[in-house]
């Protein structure tokens, strides 16, 4: 079994008394199972670096799942690992959600056309209407086809 990614932790704001404490995000190569990174044993390569009150990350590479846990302890000495998982998501089993373009509109803005939903700006920068209007289209049709794909 190939070993897992694991992204050095990033420096967070906190309190001085959790001064101590980091966020690991553990990247799980595809084909690990959520089994896997739940055992104690997979985050053995690393105990000598975490300290109790570290968090977790764990996420598939073929995003199959996320975790997040908190570590309670760790032993150095026997390379034991007890976290409690806060977190768990199958994302095997969640619906994906694709955006049809519906409400989008072509407007003329400062640098040229855009194309807003809800005020929000999707893409600018389009030299005409007519091109807007198209990146719009092509959207709407991919989204279509891509929904009418997932339609059992």
């Amino acid at each position: 079994m190939s070993k897992p990614r694991v992204m050095a932790p990033k420096a967070n704001i906190r309190p001085m008394h959790e001064a101590n404490n980091r966020c690991w995000h553990i990247i799980a190569p595809a084909g690990h199972t959520l089994d896997d990174v739940l055992s104690p044993a997979y985050l053995a390569p690393r105990i000598k670096d975490m300290t109790d009150g570290d968090e977790l990350t764990l996420r598939s590479e073929d995003h199959k799942f996320h975790v997040r846990a908190y570590v309670l302890e760790t032993d150095k000495d026997a390379n034991t690992i007890s976290f409690a998982v806060l977190e768990v998501s199958d994302l095997t089993s969640m619906p994906t959600i694709a955006y049809d373009y519906a409400d989008a509109i072509v407007r003329r803005e400062a640098g040229g056309w855009a194309v807003l939903s809800a005020d929000v700006q999707l893409k600018g920068g389009f030299p005409t209407e007519t091109a807007a209007t198209a990146w719009v289209a092509e959207k709407r049709t991919a989204a279509t086809a891509a929904m009418a794909g997932k339609v059992s």
